[in-house]
């Protein structure tokens, strides 16, 4: 999502940022279903890293749009992209990296079939813990 600051609506832009913090919200809640069961596959953990990365740095954007800090208050606050910078560090924390630092969440078994690398509820625990925080403190 692009947003023009010639086109830029600050009352707009607002409604969708609590729209965007809703969301992920809701990922959030779907994505710990997830993670607690007894093996949770990790593409779980990718796509959660990736949703954090968008969405840091899309309200980073917003927070660096003129006017619209002033305006929106602490809606975009900064403990809140703390949190989320937070928890998508340990997740990938939690993968091996190769030597370009890439992420190893997939490998080949002996016959060549591709496997994807599992966490357990145990491993994730942490993380979950990390992720109710983040869902707290979105309003």
């Amino acid at each position: 999502m692009t947003i023009s600051a010639a086109n830029l609506n600050i009352a707009d832009t607002c409604l969708k940022l609590k729209r965007q913090e809703q969301a992920t919200k809701e990922y959030l809640i779907r994505q710990i279903a997830f993670m607690k069961q007894p093996t949770c596959d990790a593409s779980i953990a990718v796509s959660t890293i990736a949703h954090f990365s968008s969405v840091i740095a899309l309200f980073r954007a917003w927070a660096t749009t003129p006017g619209l800090t002033a305006f929106a208050g602490d809606q975009s606050n900064e403990v809140l992209l703390i949190q989320m910078e937070s928890v998508r560090d340990q997740l990938i924390a939690m993968f091996p990296k190769d030597s370009n630092g890439f992420l190893l969440y997939q490998s080949f078994d002996a016959i060549g079939r591709v496997q994807m690398r599992t966490f357990t509820a145990a491993q994730l625990t942490p993380v979950v813990i990390l992720l109710n925080d983040v869902i707290a403190a979105i309003s």
